[in-house]
């Protein structure tokens, strides 16, 4: 028979009830085996004996902070494929809108108009777009929103990513 592993030897120190007889036997009969069992068993004896160590009183509180900081990490990159959808589409939204007021505001006389542009209104509405104050108001509120969604999708981000990393 060749001699007992590490892992069998260990397994006599730990559980000798569930090791094979066949393995108990050998370790007892050959001078190898038993040397590195008693040497094991030495080892054994010494960590017995060494004291545990306390963890300090904070441990559990980073262990789970580091935790916590993994799970987000792994959730983010969900979010950020839900925020480019919606992203997408506010932009495109802007710049439809943005293409509507600028042939609105162009001021050019309906007949110069290509005919598929022209939008069939009432007298009212018409009047209220033929309006260079609305209109200007309508560019106004889409250049503000594009700047707003800039700031809250790239400023702030970059921002918030170097102070991170110099924090």
């Amino acid at each position: 028979m060749e001699h007992l592993t590490e892992d069998q030897l260990w397994e006599l120190i730990d559980s000798p009830a569930s090791v094979p007889v066949v393995l108990k036997t050998h370790a007892e009969q050959c001078p190898l085996c038993a040397a590195r069992l008693r040497g094991c068993l030495d080892l054994h004896a010494q960590l017995s004996a060494m004291p545990l160590e306390m963890p300090s009183v904070v441990f559990t509180d980073k262990v789970l902070d580091q935790w916590t900081l993994a799970r987000q990490a792994q959730a983010a990159p969900v979010r950020r494929k839900a925020s480019r959808r919606g992203l997408f589409l506010f932009v495109a939204l802007m710049a439809v809108l943005g293409i509507f007021a600028a042939i609105l505001i162009s001021g050019l006389p309906a007949g110069t108009v290509p005919n598929r542009l022209l939008i069939q209104t009432t007298d009212s509405v018409g009047e209220v777009f033929a309006d260079k104050t609305v209109l200007n108001g309508l560019l106004l509120v889409n250049a503000l929103l594009l700047l707003w969604l800039f700031n809250q999708r790239v400023l702030s981000p970059l921002f918030q990513r170097r102070i991170s990393v110099a924090g």
